[in-house]
C-alpha cells in the first residue's frame, strides 16, 4: 500500500512538472505579447490593436503586456462600430466600438511576472459585454501577431573596396549571428549609416546591404556603416570612403603646347577662378567620331578649326576618365561669342542619334546607320558618372550656379544655334541638374 501511495504521488508530481513544462514553454502557443499586439473580435469591424500601459520593461524595443493592460479603450483599441446583435433587436443604431467596450479580467495568462503581473501570452482572451449586455461577445483577443525575441548580429563584412567613387555601389553583408539564424533573422536585420553630423537608417535590405552613394554631398566622404537587429553597437561598424576625381595632367596625355599670337584667343581670365567662374557647358565631340581620345580633339581644334589650343577645360571618354584640356585660368573657346566664366567640359562621343541639321535623305539615313553600328551614339554609366562627379568638384571650388548643355548656351545668348550635345546627353540634362542642384541658364 506505501508503494502503490509513493507512485501515485510520484505520478502527480510528474503530471504537475510536464503541465508546468508546457506552459512554460517557448512554442509559439506561449509565447508573450508585445506593445502593438493585433487583436480579433467577431464583433469588431477590423483588427484591434493592444497598447501596453502596464509596465516599463522592454523586449527587443518593445513594452511587454501583462495583465495589467485591460483598461477598456486606453489599453484595447478597436476602430469602427460594434457589431454585436443587441444593437438591431432594439433597433439602436450600432454605436463605435470604441465607446461600449466593458471587459472583464483576462484569462489564460502566462506563467511569467513582470513587475508582479503575469504576461499575456498569444492564448491569453478576455470577455467583452458592451455596455450592460447580459448575453458575452466573443472572447477577445485573440492574439493575431506577436513579436518574437530577435537573435544578435556579432560580426559582418563589407564586400566591396573601402576606396569608391561616387554613385558606385558599396555591398556589405552580415556573415556571424549570435544563433544560428532562422529566415525570419535575416529579414530583421537594419543598417545604419553615419557620415559626419548625419545619420540615416536604411531598411528592407536584409543581410545584405547594397549602398549607393549618389548625393553629391558624399563627395570625399568618409561613412561608417552599422548593421544591427535590436540596438546599434557602436563598436561593430566597417568604414567606406568615396573617392575625389582624379584629373589626368596635360603632360600625362600628350598635349601639344598652345599656339601664341595675336591671331589666337588664348586669354588669361584676369581674375582667380573662384571669382571669374559661375557656369559649366556641357558639350560633346559629336562628328559621328568613334569615341574618339582628347589628343585627337584637341589636333581638330588646332588644325582644323585653327585655335589656339583645345577649346574645352575638361573631357571625359566613355571609361569615365577626366581630362585635363585648357587650363583653368585661361579663358575657354567652346561657346560663339559667350566664354567669360564658363567652364567647358566635352563628352567624347557622339551623342545624337537623330542627325539635327543634316540631311536626312539617303545620306542622312547611311550616317545614322553608321554610327549606330559603330555605337557610339550613347553615355556610358562611368561617362554619366564622371562627368555629374567633375561638376560636383568644380561647385566645390568655384560655386557653380548654372548647368547647361552647349544648345542651351546658344540660345540664351542668341549666338550660333548648335546641337551640341547632342539629344542624348540633352535627354539627361534636367535630371543631372536636379542631383547637382544648380539651375539653367
Amino acid at each position: 500500500m506505501a508503494t502503490q501511495t509513493h507512485n501515485e504521488k510520484l505520478n502527480q508530481k510528474r503530471a504537475e512538472r510536464q503541465r508546468k513544462d508546457v506552459e512554460d514553454s517557448p512554442s509559439e502557443k506561449r509565447e508573450v505579447v508585445m506593445h502593438g499586439a493585433k487583436l480579433k473580435c467577431e464583433y469588431a469591424q477590423g483588427l484591434g490593436k493592444l497598447v501596453v500601459t502596464s509596465n516599463e520593461l522592454q523586449l527587443q524595443d518593445k513594452l511587454w503586456a501583462t495583465q495589467g493592460d485591460g483598461n477598456n479603450m486606453i489599453n484595447l483599441q478597436f476602430k469602427g462600430t460594434c457589431g454585436h446583435p443587441k444593437w438591431p433587436a432594439k433597433n439602436i443604431q450600432p454605436p463605435p466600438c470604441m465607446s461600449v467596450i466593458k471587459l472583464s479580467p483576462w484569462e489564460k495568462l502566462g506563467e511569467t511576472i513582470v513587475q508582479d503581473q503575469k504576461v499575456l501570452v498569444k492564448e491569453s482572451c478576455i470577455t467583452c459585454n458592451p455596455d450592460f449586455n447580459t448575453a458575452k461577445a466573443s472572447a477577445i483577443p485573440q492574439v493575431a501577431s506577436i513579436e518574437r525575441k530577435l537573435n544578435k548580429i556579432l560580426n559582418f563584412e563589407r564586400l566591396t573596396p573601402l576606396e569608391i567613387d561616387l554613385f558606385d555601389i558599396a555591398r556589405f553583408k552580415v556573415t556571424e549571428y549570435e544563433n544560428p539564424p532562422t529566415q525570419a533573422d535575416r529579414e530583421l536585420v537594419k543598417w545604419q549609416i553615419d557620415y559626419g553630423t548625419n545619420k540615416q537608417d536604411i531598411f528592407n535590405h536584409n543581410e545584405q546591404l547594397n549602398l549607393r552613394v549618389n548625393d553629391k554631398d558624399c563627395y570625399d566622404a568618409t561613412f561608417k556603416v552599422f548593421a544591427y537587429m535590436q540596438n546599434v553597437n557602436e563598436n561593430l561598424f566597417r568604414e567606406v570612403k568615396v573617392k575625389p576625381i582624379t584629373i589626368i595632367p596635360r603632360t600625362a596625355w600628350g598635349a601639344r603646347t598652345h599656339r601664341t599670337g595675336a591671331n589666337y584667343s588664348y586669354e588669361n581670365i584676369g581674375k582667380t577662378p573662384e571669382q571669374y567662374y559661375d557656369t559649366i557647358v556641357i558639350h560633346h565631340s559629336g562628328n559621328a567620331k568613334h569615341f574618339p581620345t582628347v589628343k585627337e580633339i584637341q589636333d581638330e581644334h588646332m588644325d582644323q578649326m585653327d585655335k589656339a589650343d583645345i577649346g574645352y577645360h575638361f573631357a571625359v571618354d566613355k571609361d569615365g576618365k577626366i581630362y585635363e584640356g585648357r587650363p583653368i585660368d585661361i579663358k575657354g573657346a567652346h561657346v560663339d561669342q559667350a566664354n567669360t566664366g564658363k567652364i567647358g567640359i566635352v563628352l567624347l562621343g557622339d551623342l545624337s542619334t537623330d542627325n539635327a541639321g543634316i540631311n536626312q535623305g539617303i545620306l542622312g539615313a547611311i550616317r545614322l546607320n553608321f554610327e549606330e553600328r559603330d555605337g557610339d551614339d550613347h553615355i556610358t554609366d562611368k561617362m554619366r558618372n564622371a562627368v555629374l562627379s567633375l561638376c560636383i568638384h568644380l561647385d566645390r571650388l568655384y560655386k557653380i550656379e548654372i548647368v547647361a548643355g552647349h544648345m542651351e548656351i546658344a540660345s540664351s545668348s542668341h549666338t550660333d544655334e548648335r546641337y551640341c550635345p547632342g539629344n542624348l546627353t540633352m535627354e539627361k540634362m534636367e535630371e543631372w541638374r536636379s542631383i547637382l542642384e544648380k539651375r539653367k541658364p
